[in-house]
This record gives C-alpha cells, sequence and structure tokens, in this order.
C-alpha cells in the first residue's frame, strides 16, 4: 500500500515534528511492505529540517 502524509511538516516545530517522528515510526511498521512518503510541495510539504531530523530521503515526485 502506498501511504502520502501531509500535515505540520513544512517548519521546524517541535511538537509538530515529535508528531511526525511518532506517526511515520508506526507507519512504517504496519505498513513495512509498503511505500510510505511525505508530501513534497512547496511551501505545504515536508521542510528540509524535518527531512534531516528524520532521515527522510525518499522523493514522492
Amino acid at each position: 500500500m502506498k501511504i502520502m502524509l501531509h500535515g505540520a511538516t513544512s517548519g521546524t516545530n517541535f511538537g509538530d515534528y515529535l508528531f511526525a517522528s511518532i506517526f511515520f515510526d508506526r507507519i512504517n511498521q504496519v505498513n513495512n511492505n509498503g511505500e510510505n512518503l511525505f508530501l513534497e510541495a512547496p511551501k505545504i510539504g515536508i521542510s528540509n529540517f524535518f527531512k534531516n531530523e528524520l532521515k527522510y530521503t525518499k522523493k514522492s515526485w
């Protein structure tokens, strides 16, 4: 299954980061054979801060 996460991941807010980290870890556990992505779009997609901290290297486009 392909799952794309979209939400408050365009900034550096710690609460948003914590939520994204926990949610992404859980999605990877339950959908480990699928493709789990964050939305990548200007202004509303995942920020470089989130990419670096989550060690996220996938591309959704």
